[in-house]
């Protein structure tokens, strides 16, 4: 990252770091070494959000189960 880049990376981690909603992943801090730059975050298991949608597809919940996902984003978006 060039120093403009580095100074706003962290600048959003440091304001990142302090929210906490179950609904946004948390992060814990951020480390350069090398020339990079290391974000550590939560850990969110299960895969990504295309695979868990893609599972759920074949089910007779689907649209309930994608009514939830965009609820929650949207929860997560009105605390940022």
């Amino acid at each position: 990252l060039t120093n403009q880049y580095a100074r706003r990376a962290e600048n959003e981690a440091k304001l990142v770091m302090n929210l906490n909603h179950p609904n946004i992943i948390k992060y814990y801090g951020l480390e350069y070494e090398q020339k990079s730059a290391y974000l550590s975050m939560e850990l969110i298991t299960g895969g990504n959000l295309y695979d868990f949608i893609r599972r759920k597809f074949t089910s007779t919940d689907y649209w309930t189960v994608i009514e939830q996902v965009l609820k929650d984003v949207a929860r997560g978006m009105a605390y940022l």
